[in-house]
């Protein structure tokens, strides 16, 4: 496993790599994220956006999610009294029906429940609840969580590439190894991480080396 203090100093360094190429605002934004303060419209929005990442590339997703979200900014009330029309506008946007319905059937479940309630079953039942949303799997589950803002990290490929390069067991041991350390949540170590590991193709390599030299 690679010493704690230089795994540390690496992370760091990461971060501020990824801040110069422009990335600060999605750091801050997932630094400021608070469960407690979390609304229904936030809710939503990072729920379609788990959703339709789900299978696709973030390249991808950050052209229709624009798009869905500003078809669906009216309240749920007036939503589903357009249910039909607005169904359909989105499936012209994105054509999967399946995606399409889950998205609808959610607002339509919150609304007819309270997001009171759901924030509750949430705070009481973390990421099992949200496993009870379509779409929302064993490791979806985590990607909603945190970015709700709740302490977790996202077990995904690149996550698990760098914490076998890092000589741990997961991608959760190590975000937590590193936010313990330097007491950064465990979401922006997770996503400092992940971030970089999309804009450079060799950090695999980089983390063996360093890791292999220890």
């Amino acid at each position: 496993m690679m010493d704690t203090e230089k795994l540390s100093k690496a992370y760091l360094t990461a971060k501020r790599y990824i801040i110069h190429k422009g990335y600060s605002r999605e750091v801050d934004w997932q630094n400021e994220i608070d469960f407690n303060k979390l609304t229904y419209k936030e809710f939503i929005e990072e729920y379609i956006w788990v959703v339709l990442s789900s299978g696709l590339s973030n390249k991808v997703v950050s052209i229709i999610y624009p798009k869905i979200i500003a078809l669906l900014e009216e309240n749920s009330e007036i939503i589903y009294s357009r249910k039909i029309e607005l169904k359909a506008k989105a499936l012209r946007i994105f054509n999967h029906p399946k995606k399409i319905d889950a998205i609808f059937d959610t607002i339509f479940f919150i609304n007819s429940v309270g997001f009171k309630h759901v924030k509750k079953k949430i705070s009481l039942h973390r990421t099992n609840y949200l496993k009870t949303f379509a779409f929302i799997g064993e490791t979806t589950c985590y990607h909603l969580a945190k970015n709700i803002g709740l302490n977790y990290s996202k077990p995904d490929r690149h996550l698990i590439r760098i914490s076998k390069s890092a000589g741990f067991n997961s991608p959760d041991e190590l975000c937590m190894t590193i936010s313990k350390n330097i007491e950064e949540k465990v979401q922006v170590v997770d996503l400092v991480l992940w971030i970089y590991a999309t804009i450079d193709n060799n950090y695999e390599k980089k983390i063996s080396k360093l890791n292999s030299v220890l």
